[in-house]
């Protein structure tokens, strides 16, 4: 079926590390390292045929990599937006915050309240210039890769050497792209509340990033997720640079307006211990499904857009 990045929503840099981790992380699940890569891969696999799609096909496992990495070389605030106060910086998910103080946060009545804020005032690049968050991040690793791909057009009359350092440089841009665009619809990376303390019994596992991140999906359902994900058709649309950044805006606040059905998933379940784990799974599964469809066509459209905006150059000779 064809999808939209909008369906179910209640409204419609430079300095990579080169370098190779010792190993491969284990996997995660939820919206962990698993969910990333099958983002990236339905993004690229729905890119129209072109030298660029074929050329990220084949780099497709590096691509993985590099966006692994930026959470096991590269986490911090980078990662994440903080919308409650946007004159300050990001909050990374190391601090816990007490969910009766999430829970009035992020009430039916303050999420009626968010939305009609939105409505009024949408959120500005300008209102979230002042600090590094993924916003920015996103946008600068988008304005390396549409300059890389131009370069892309004398590979040609490149020297072999040459050639494969653009090359590389392009796979490292297009991981980190990926990996931050997909961070940017993952509500708990729009918030200063990026975790709270869960009623779930073992203490390691308490933190809702960690729940939403590690155990939401069993890696049968995240397989099961990455499937479903590849079997859908969409069709990315070029969007010039302004209409890109109102994109990542309007994913950005779509996102944060589902923190408040996290929140209040979380609350329900509270009513019932015995049930409580199964309960946050079943109000949170459905979220997390529709943040990872979002994300990845954000990202197709991201890949598409870049490679539209550099003029299609040929890659087959990268």
């Amino acid at each position: 079926m064809r999808v939209s990045p909008y369906s179910g929503y209640s409204n419609a840099p430079s300095g990579l590390s080169r370098q190779k981790p010792a190993r491969n992380p284990a996997p995660k699940f939820g919206w962990g390292w698993d969910s990333h890569n099958a983002i990236e891969a339905a993004s690229i696999h729905w890119l129209p045929d072109s030298s660029f799609k074929g050329f990220l096909q084949r780099h497709l496992p590096e691509i993985n990599r590099v966006s692994i990495r930026q959470d096991t070389e590269h986490e911090g605030p980078q990662h994440y937006l903080n919308l409650e106060d946007t004159a300050q910086p990001p909050i990374s998910k190391e601090e816990a915050h007490d969910f009766n103080r999430v829970r009035q946060q992020f009430s039916p009545q303050n999420q009626a309240a968010q939305r009609q804020q939105f409505r009024q005032s949408p959120l500005s690049a300008e209102r979230l210039a002042k600090f590094t968050n993924v916003f920015q991040v996103t946008t600068q690793l988008y304005d390396g890769l549409v300059g890389l791909l131009k370069q892309a057009s004398i590979a040609p009359w490149l020297p072999p050497a040459s050639k494969a350092q653009l090359g590389g440089q392009i796979t490292e841009t297009v991981g980190a792209l990926s990996h931050y665009a997909a961070d940017l619809n993952q509500p708990l990376h729009t918030t200063r509340h990026s975790t709270w303390q869960t009623a779930l019994a073992k203490p390691n596992e308490q933190g809702s990033h960690h729940f939403m991140e590690v155990i939401l999906f069993t890696k049968s359902e995240n397989r099961n997720l990455g499937n479903n994900l590849a079997k859908l058709h969409y069709q990315p649309t070029y969007l010039p640079p302004l209409g890109l950044k109102q994109r990542l805006l309007q994913q950005i606040q779509n996102a944060y307006l589902q923190v408040f059905n996290l929140a209040q998933g979380d609350a329900q379940g509270r009513n019932s211990p015995s049930t409580y784990f199964a309960s946050l799974k079943q109000a949170w599964q459905p979220i997390a499904t529709q943040q990872t469809v979002a994300s990845a066509c954000t990202v197709s459209d991201i890949l598409h857009s870049a490679y539209e905006e550099a003029g299609r150059p040929d890659l087959s000779q990268l």
